[in-house]
């Protein structure tokens, strides 16, 4: 259309009568797409919810086909236990009619030996009879020992009581000489004296020993008149003196001994069920007469298969009886003499010698199955006393003394344990490996290897001295 004031197309939409009719027609436009975007979109909401919900339904079906294979696999499993259950309930039907078969026999084999228990009962009877008798015999030799040696108190003569029932610690004798329960100076006492009872009771021990059966932790052996001790295993530990010297040079070595006698009472004690307090283990005597007036005296031995003791176990530590061993005896000279020797020996230019204050120390070096263990005295010099000790571990003795010397000491030193088996084994040689275990624990530091014993030591030679 032209407009009204140029009459040109060239000018329209620039009136107000174009601008109106382009706006109507606009609006007419618009209107139109409205109805039909209105349209679309009602149909796009449809179509949206339409698949939603076809969403939901494949998450349905995505989890219901996971729950269904997880079923199908617990099927599987269950099957395969219920298998294997089936093979196990079939083995133990197996088992039950196996044993109920075995419990047939036992039952025929049962009712063919019934008729021999009366036997049995006998046997064990009449075992048992033999053990009371022997226990009985026992303490009638052991009461006859303790009468033979005259051991009883130096003012109440009574033989059936023990120091350990007095309230003060009361000095025992044996064949009228006494080893006292206080603390003992060698130094200002005649060494026959401490000698002697040491001796007596070195026989005495060996006589209850023999009548008991029971074997002891440490050996007592002899050279000539002079006992020593000395643990089983003869080839790497040294004997120790059971005596004094008149020039109490062996003091140290003797202490060592005693410690090892003392022990072997106190395991004796052990066995015949008599406990002893910490504080008397080294009244030598008092031990002694308490095994002595034991209530259990020879109901246990090593020597029976009934009511047997198949090992050396104790609960006194060695160390322990040691201590207590080295506090009982004190040796002045020997404590003046080590003081005379550290006194200052100075030279011209006013310095000691280095040489002066040297203390002789040896080492005893033992093989313990592939490895070595050293075992040093002058630890020993070190807790318990510095005592110059020139006793050598052994005396020169010739081949053929040693070979007279051990017949000697093989009959000396019979045991009833050396001839009765052992109740660990019937050959008598598993008893034996229990008492080298039992015999290994006692002494840490004395004893650190042990041999297999063959029971009898008749052919067992002695150590010849070292240099």
């Amino acid at each position: 259309m032209n407009c009204q004031y140029c009459h040109t197309n060239h000018r329209k939409f620039y009136c107000a009568d174009c601008i109106n009719e382009k706006l109507q027609k606009h609006e007419q436009e618009m209107s139109t797409c409205l109805v039909e975007r209105d349209t679309v979109v009602t149909e796009a909401n449809v179509f949206i919810k339409k698949a939603t919900s076809i969403q939901t339904l494949l998450a349905e079906k995505n989890k219901r086909l996971q729950h269904l294979e997880t079923i199908r696999e617990t099927q599987k499993e269950r099957s395969l236990s219920c298998i294997t259950k089936k093979m196990h309930i079939q083995q133990l039907k197996n088992q039950i009619r196996d044993k109920r078969k075995l419990l047939e026999e036992s039952l025929k084999r049962k009712s063919q030996f019934d008729g021999h228990h009366p036997d049995n009962n006998l046997v064990l009877k009449n075992w048992q009879r033999t053990h009371k008798m022997t226990v009985g015999t026992r303490r009638i030799l052991v009461k006859e020992t303790m009468s033979l040696f005259e051991l009883k108190p130096g003012v109440i003569e009574e033989a059936e009581s023990t120091s350990f029932l007095h309230e003060g610690k009361e000095d025992l004798y044996i064949c009228g000489v006494t080893l006292p329960t206080r603390l003992i100076d060698v130094s200002k006492c005649p060494k026959e004296e401490l000698n002697a009872p040491i001796g007596l009771v070195i026989h005495m021990l060996g006589l209850i020993v023999r009548y008991l059966g029971i074997k002891l932790p440490f050996e007592i052996i002899r050279r000539g008149i002079k006992p020593y001790i000395r643990a089983p295993n003869k080839q790497h530990v040294r004997k120790f003196p059971l005596f004094l010297e008149e020039d109490d040079k062996n003091f140290k070595k003797f202490i060592h001994g005693m410690s090892m006698l003392n022990y072997n009472i106190v395991y004796i004690c052990h066995t015949q069920g008599v406990k002893i307090p910490s504080t008397d283990i080294a009244n030598t005597l008092q031990c002694l007469m308490s095994i002595c007036s034991a209530p259990k005296l020879g109901m246990q031995s090593h020597a029976l298969y009934y009511q047997h003791l198949r090992d050396l176990e104790c609960p006194i530590d060695y160390n322990q009886v040691l201590r207590a061993t080295t506090l009982r005896f004190r040796c002045t000279s020997l404590i003046e003499r080590s003081q005379a020797l550290h006194e200052p020996n100075r030279s011209t230019n006013n310095e000691l010698h280095d040489d002066f204050f040297k203390i002789r120390t040896t080492s005893v070096q033992n093989s313990i199955n592939n490895g070595e263990r050293i075992l040093s005295e002058s630890r020993d010099e070190e807790e318990f006393g510095l005592y110059v000790d020139s006793e050598e571990d052994d005396d020169d003795f010739d081949i053929k003394k040693s070979k007279g010397s051990e017949k000697q000491i093989a009959n000396e030193t019979w045991s009833l344990v050396e001839v009765a088996p052992f109740s660990a084994g019937h050959n008598g040689y598993e008893g034996d490996s229990l008492f080298q275990i039992g015999a290994a624990s006692i002494m840490p530091g004395v004893m650190n290897m042990m041999e297999s014993l063959s029971g009898s030591h008749t052919n067992q030679s002695f150590d010849r001295r070292k240099k």
